[in-house]
């Protein structure tokens, strides 16, 4: 897949925001979104995360819409599998990807579903 400078802060933006979504950031999750930074094709670190900051929600999640359905596919399952990172599932984190998969136009997929296609890339 092949993403433009836009998606990839786009989904950096996501992943930030399901990392926070319990209230603290681990490790893992660190690890994880740095390891699918490098998988998207982010060369420039800092200006992705400055575009991802300076990215607010809803655009982020337009921009995530309008993918392909197997560029959605992997978005939502990566947002699962860093949610699901902690081994840890917190109401909040099932919010906010129920809230990603109806703005995001996500299609329908279980936290293990999420993992076992990241598992398989």
């Amino acid at each position: 897949m092949y993403f433009t400078d836009q998606e990839k802060a786009a989904i950096v933006q996501l992943a930030k925001l399901v990392t926070i979504a319990d209230g603290e950031i681990k490790p893992v999750e660190i690890a994880l979104t740095k390891a699918e930074m490098d998988r998207i094709g982010v060369t420039n670190v800092e200006a992705t995360l400055k575009a991802a900051d300076n990215m607010d929600f809803g655009t982020a999640c337009s921009i995530v819409s309008k993918m392909t359905p197997a560029e959605k596919k992997y978005v939502c399952a990566m947002t699962g599998t860093l949610i699901a990172a902690d081994l840890d599932i917190t109401e909040s984190e099932k919010a906010i990807w129920g809230l990603l998969y109806n703005l995001c136009d996500f299609p329908q997929m279980s936290f293990k579903e999420a993992i076992e296609y990241m598992a398989n890339l």
